[in-house]
């Protein structure tokens, strides 16, 4: 049986030789300076350019908006409703559970509904019957009535501003629970 040949120079030393011809140290086995990283590398002969910074601005403050629609989801089946809107919101939510199945309460503040937006939405699909608007001088409420659920998170999203209500239904045989 033929045994490899042992190896002359070992992988360390190889790969100092290859850092010295790369950084053109021929007298240290290292470079002398650090090496630029990736992010830090211009092509030869480019100018010197920067990145504008990573944006460290915070969301757009909740103001004043207008709660233009209400809308399910275009998933089959929906579990998730869409509230559409003019600007960034502050809200509350609230979910109780009942013999008759669940209410899922929003409240969004210093929002006004839009003047065509009805004020009782019928959806029956999915586990949704029906959705009630209602507003104060600084609030508007959202009211969805439906088949049991287990909770309920609310989704603020941007460009365009909205909210996403997404549901979690009970289990087959589950029992709803109090108020949560």
């Amino acid at each position: 049986m033929n045994a490899a040949p042992a190896p002359q120079t070992s992988i360390a030393s190889n790969a100092q030789a290859q850092a010295a011809a790369m950084f053109g140290s021929a007298s240290s086995s290292a470079p002398s300076a650090a090496a630029p990283v990736l992010h830090e590398m211009q092509p030869a002969g480019a100018p010197e350019a920067s990145a504008p910074p990573l944006s460290t601005t915070q969301p757009p403050p909740a103001g004043p908006a207008t709660l233009r629609t209400i809308r399910l989801s275009a998933n089959d089946p929906p579990l998730t409703v869409v509230l559409d809107l003019s600007g960034p919101v502050q809200f509350e939510k609230h979910l109780e559970n009942n013999s008759s199945g669940s209410i899922a309460t929003v409240v969004l503040k210093d929002v006004t509904p839009d003047a065509g937006l009805q004020t009782h939405l019928v959806f029956d699909k999915s586990i949704f019957k029906d959705c009630d608007v209602s507003s104060s001088s600084s609030t508007t409420t959202i009211t969805l009535n439906m088949a049991p659920v287990d909770h309920f998170a609310v989704i603020p999203l941007e460009q365009p501003p909205r909210l996403l209500m997404t549901f979690t239904p009970l289990a087959a045989g589950e029992k709803t629970s109090f108020a949560r």
